[in-house]
């Protein structure tokens, strides 16, 4: 949404370094421990959800009844579920390739984690009986991992100390050791209700240290972008395995007493921002090797009477596939792979009229009103920012 009173940036810049809360020694606190920070008087009256994951969250603070995106709390609390699973699913997987299993199960794994991470992202997907079905997936890949590892002779994957992970509070078991009972997994308000005893809202009131958890919190939202990448990549084609395998372990690592150091999660951030090079590079290879590289296009920016569909991100396969599935239908689709054009319209006409850009994959529109009036289209799929310098 696009405020109403815009102040210049450079004011709001000082008015942020002047916070209280950055005062020395704050200063270089992450932007997810500010959120924690000061999210913690909406804390408090116990929420129904809490979720900050993206930058238009309620009062820049968290969304505490329903998403700003329209997520329902059962949705964020299966999502919260989903990503605790997903933590045990990558401890055993590198623990299976350190005892050298390497199988159709491991690579199931790979697969898992990255799809399901992608899923939890801000407007892909809020379907609740989808995330039940991934957390039941994730619990037959974690069965099946521990039968491997037993088969190869391997260790049991550690589980470190209560006392040694506190932001874990012990109401559900640790993500390595959890094997979940089939009367739970079976059983949506029970996946549901499990869900908000493992969000961050536990955890904070567990932990009592934010600055760690501000700090969890950035690994985790690192790991979910470029998993996201991730996934992208391998479906243009381009595999990350290692990369790929690299952000498993450093999802395990925030399970391991050793993410109790502020100096190791800060290395496991940045350790997380060099697998999303090799991501990137991945997914750039696949988007150029089915469309070839980018360069600056002119395109249409006059309003058109009809349907469409709005898509901002960087899968360019499936906008690919949505491009020509909808040729000849009369719905206008905003995007531009493979250098076919699809302009933006309206249901009305406007003195506003929306302009798209694509740079690097990324589909972008200057108008938000634009967008809010397409909401009577057929579907909105993921929503661009609110403000773009038009090509």
């Amino acid at each position: 949404r696009r405020p109403t009173n815009c102040r210049p940036a450079a004011d709001m810049l000082s008015r942020l370094v002047s916070h209280p809360l950055l005062a020395a020694p704050w200063r270089a606190v992450p932007l997810p421990l500010l959120a924690v920070r000061t999210a913690s008087a909406a804390a408090a009256s116990k929420p129904s959800m809490f979720c900050y994951q993206c930058e238009q969250t309620t009062g820049a603070k968290g969304c505490t009844t329903v998403g700003v995106c329209g997520k329902t709390p059962d949705v964020a609390a299966l999502q919260d579920l989903l990503m605790y699973r997903l933590k045990g699913v990558a401890g055993w997987a590198a623990h299976a390739q350190d005892v050298g299993v390497s199988t159709a199960t491991t690579t199931a794994a790979a697969n898992l984690f990255r799809a399901g991470i992608f899923a939890t992202l801000t407007n892909v997907n809020f379907d609740a009986q989808r995330f039940a079905a991934y957390v039941r997936d994730a619990n037959a890949v974690l069965d099946e991992l521990r039968r491997e590892v037993t088969a190869k002779g391997g260790a049991p994957l550690a589980v470190p100390e209560a006392s040694d992970t506190p932001w874990f509070d012990g109401t559900v078991p640790h993500p390595f050791a959890w094997e979940m009972a089939a009367a739970d997994e079976m059983s949506l308000e029970r996946l549901i209700a499990l869900g908000t005893q493992v969000g961050i809202e536990s955890r904070r009131a567990a932990l009592g240290n934010e600055t760690l958890l501000g700090l969890h919190e950035l690994v985790t939202y690192g790991v979910k972008g470029a998993a996201a990448y991730a996934h992208h990549a391998a479906v243009g084609g381009q595999d990350a395995p290692a990369a790929t395998l690299k952000l498993m372990r450093e999802t395990a690592f925030l399970c391991t007493s050793a993410a109790a150091d502020v100096g190791a999660v800060l290395a496991s951030a940045l350790a997380v921002g060099e697998a999303n090079i090799t991501i990137m590079g991945a997914l750039e290879k696949a988007h150029t090797d089915a469309f070839g590289h980018p360069s600056p296009t002119r395109v249409s920016t006059t309003p058109r009477e009809g349907k469409c569909i709005l898509v901002s991100g960087h899968d360019l396969t499936d906008l690919h596939t949505l491009l020509e599935r909808t040729a000849g239908t009369g719905i206008q689709v905003w995007g531009w792979p493979a250098g076919r054009e699809r302009a933006p319209c309206t249901r009305g006409r406007t003195r506003e009229a929306p302009c798209v850009r694509v740079q690097a994959g990324h589909v972008r529109t200057t108008s938000t009103r634009a967008m809010q009036r397409a909401r009577s289209a057929i579907t909105l799929v993921l929503t661009p920012p609110p403000r773009a310098t038009p090509s």
